[in-house]
């Protein structure tokens, strides 16, 4: 336990740590009170173990992925990931991850999960499975279920305050995004085989991509593949 104490104070005061090394396991959580955490090339995973282990992001906490392959699918094969079996809280001013490739994984199988906090996170790959998610928001201010590059579901979810879906290529997995009256917003292939459900929400599909395949930057023309759903306002752009 001493031991444990001392890694999560020094969490707490870095201002920059760059994880090079292969994997790090909390099972009580970690709190960031402003660093940037790097995580720097493949391979690289933190992971937070158990319903309690909590991820509180603060102070302007950061999260930073570096030299990390950029096309990464959301399908539970990421090369480096930060792993939570507890609840994602982000109170800081910032997106709480920037820079390109992480992979956030949601997997607890014996509890549901929030993710919320004052502020929206922007998440770069986005992976949901096990027990059901909430998706969380205070009543005040407008909020954004995002991730810059692919969302993948196997799991029921449920939004608390949730003003619009934006995932910025690929929406994959088996569970249905269950968006209702929100907006959705998807820059490539639905390949998620739930199908056949009701949303009333304005969805967008934006053929032209948000990002290009390899780099952080610029778009890229691309053949769509829509979800067979019950839409109410169906928008296709740039096919």
């Amino acid at each position: 336990m001493m031991i444990l104490h001392k890694i999560k104070n020094f969490f707490y005061s870095c201002i920059i740590l760059i994880l090079f090394l292969p994997a790090f396991s909390f099972a009580q959580g970690l709190i960031n009170n402003g660093a940037n955490i790097v995580f720097n090339g493949n391979n690289v995973f933190v992971n937070l173990n158990g319903s309690t282990a909590n991820y509180l992001n603060q102070s302007g906490g950061l999260l930073t992925g570096i030299n990390i392959n950029y096309d990464v699918s959301a399908d539970g094969s990421a090369t480096t990931s930060m792993i939570v079996g507890g609840n994602w809280t982000n109170n800081a001013s910032t997106a709480a991850i920037t820079g390109y490739g992480l992979t956030t994984v949601f997997n607890n199988t014996s509890a549901a999960q929030t993710i919320g906090g004052t502020a929206s996170t922007s998440f770069f790959n986005l992976i949901c499975s096990g027990s059901a998610k909430t998706f969380s928001a205070p009543s005040s201010s407008p909020f954004a279920v995002k991730t810059v590059n692919n969302l993948s579901l196997g799991t029921s979810v449920t939004y608390t305050n949730i003003s619009s879906i934006t995932i910025g290529k690929i929406f994959s997995g088996t569970a249905s995004l269950s968006s209702g009256s929100i907006p959705v917003t998807i820059g490539d292939d639905y390949t998620n085989s739930a199908t056949g459900y009701t949303v009333t929400g304005d969805w967008t599909y934006n053929g032209s991509g948000f990002n290009n395949p390899n780099t952080s930057t610029g778009t890229t023309a691309s053949t769509l593949m829509v979800g067979a759903l019950n839409y109410k306002n169906l928008n296709i752009v740039s096919a």
